[in-house]
């Protein structure tokens, strides 16, 4: 690939569902990296979200979500995709080269203690609903 994709990482805020129904990624905060092209495994895509964002060795990527672009007629609409295994990162990159017109690959991640166990409880995965906005369940 000659040309790195642009990321956005947002984490540990909330997920929008806009009134068209298409998914919005929203943090304060968001960083903005290039993907490096050595990224094609979810272990390396957690390690570069927990390096982008200061947290490795104090937080862990409990999950991450791929914010991707669906053709309509008058433009895109966005549907979330959980990255569970190293092919549905190479999915997610591999997706976004083939629109090009989309500019910034969008990953939100919900990061928890190191010490949270795995099987901890999901507590920290729910958000309540504003009535001004859907907020999803991540």
């Amino acid at each position: 690939m000659s040309q790195f994709p642009l990321l956005s990482i947002h984490y540990n805020d909330e997920i929008i569902r806009a009134e068209d129904g298409s998914v919005i990624f929203s943090s304060a905060n968001p960083i903005f990296v290039y993907l490096p092209e050595n990224v094609r495994c979810l272990s390396s895509l957690r390690n570069l979200i927990l390096d982008a964002t200061g947290k490795q060795g104090v937080k862990r990527v409990k999950k991450i979500y791929y914010r991707y672009p669906a053709v309509v007629a008058n433009g895109y609409f966005y549907k979330r995709f959980s990255l569970r295994t190293d092919e549905e990162v190479d999915l997610a990159i591999y997706w976004h080269v083939h629109h090009p017109d989309i500019h910034l690959l969008e990953l939100f991640a919900i990061l928890v203690d190191v010490t949270d166990s795995i099987s901890s409880s999901h507590a920290d995965d729910t958000q309540s609903t504003n009535p001004a906005r859907g907020l999803l369940r991540v």
